[in-house]
């Protein structure tokens, strides 16, 4: 007769932190044309429209198809380019992220994301958005130059301002990154 085989759990000693953890993935997100920046964000929902939309950002913004959207917590505090790289795959430096990310349609329309504050208004959060006033962040593309949305839900309403992308903002860990397809 065989002995009883013994089996041991044994916890890493330093697990692997991931950077990115998955919330939702494979969200239809429709198209969006193209549309002037001062009319998004607008409405009672929203509590503070940050005017940096207007002088950042191109006045109007393409048009972008529909597609797929994903959603991650963001396991460490980290900069775009290490949130950037880690969803890539480690595939370019800062320099290139942003070409990358419209090559590979990773980008929101700033349509889109009014879309998904809006839906989110009437009931509907299929991406996790976070409502507790940590941010989450939307990867956008207007036309010339790539930025972060980032996009906050307070007892008042939304709070939304825009973000240059480079290497020195570092976003909390447990903030929400999104990126399409």
């Amino acid at each position: 007769m065989a002995g009883k085989l013994k089996f041991q759990i044994v916890e890493p000693e330093n697990p692997p932190r991931l950077i990115l953890i998955p919330i939702a993935s494979g969200i239809a997100v429709p198209a969006a044309g193209m549309c002037d920046v001062k009319t998004l964000f607008r409405g009672g929902h929203i509590n503070f429209r940050d005017g940096d939309l207007d002088i950042w950002l191109r006045p109007e913004v393409p048009a972008i198809g529909e597609g797929k959207a994903s959603s991650y917590k963001l396991g460490e505090a980290v900069n775009f380019t290490k949130t950037g790289a880690e969803h890539l795959g480690g595939a370019a430096g800062h320099d290139d992220l942003a070409k990358v990310f419209v090559e590979r349609g990773k980008c929101f329309s700033l349509k889109q994301v009014d879309d998904v504050i809006v839906a989110y208004e009437l009931g509907e959060n299929p991406l996790g958005l976070r409502t507790d006033g940590g941010a989450n962040l939307f990867p956008v593309w207007d036309g010339a130059s790539l930025f972060f949305l980032c996009a906050c839900r307070f007892s008042l309403g939304w709070d939304v301002y825009v973000c240059n992308f480079d290497g020195s903002r570092r976003w909390d860990a447990g903030f929400v990154v999104l990126f399409r397809n």
